[in-house]
């Protein structure tokens, strides 16, 4: 199992900081935090955030919450999967926390509240 602690430097020296799959780490360290991670989707911070999407597209009872009929429900479950599912994708293809738009990093603290999301705040705001 690789750690973010034992991979070299050099691997950590990605060009515009874009990782690929191979890159991201496969276990956690205990109590892990990406807010107190000094570099933005690091290995870690990559495989915090993939967790917590999949965790997120299994996890029921967070749609539930967020529907009052079944109608909504299926249409909003349908939107958060494309959504979760482009996520993923983008953590695979080195683009994940970058807004699609601009190409600027998005944040830790909004990436945590919406881990799903591919434009960055201010970008949202101009449409």
């Amino acid at each position: 199992m690789i750690k973010l602690q034992s991979l070299s430097t050099a691997n950590l020296e990605m060009e515009d900081h874009v990782m690929t799959h191979s890159k991201i780490a496969l276990k956690l360290p205990n109590q892990y935090n990406p807010l107190e991670d000094s570099v933005y989707m690091s290995p870690n911070m990559l495989l915090y955030f993939k967790q917590k999407l999949e965790s997120m597209r299994c996890n029921q009872s967070i749609i539930e919450e967020l529907h009052y009929n079944n109608l909504l429900h299926h249409a909003y479950e349908y939107l958060l999967r494309k959504e979760i599912d482009s996520a993923l994708v983008r953590i695979e293809q080195g683009t994940y926390g970058y807004c699609e738009k601009t190409g600027q990093p998005m944040g830790v603290e909004y990436l945590m509240g919406s881990p799903e999301a591919k434009y960055s705040l201010d970008t949202q705001y101009s449409f």
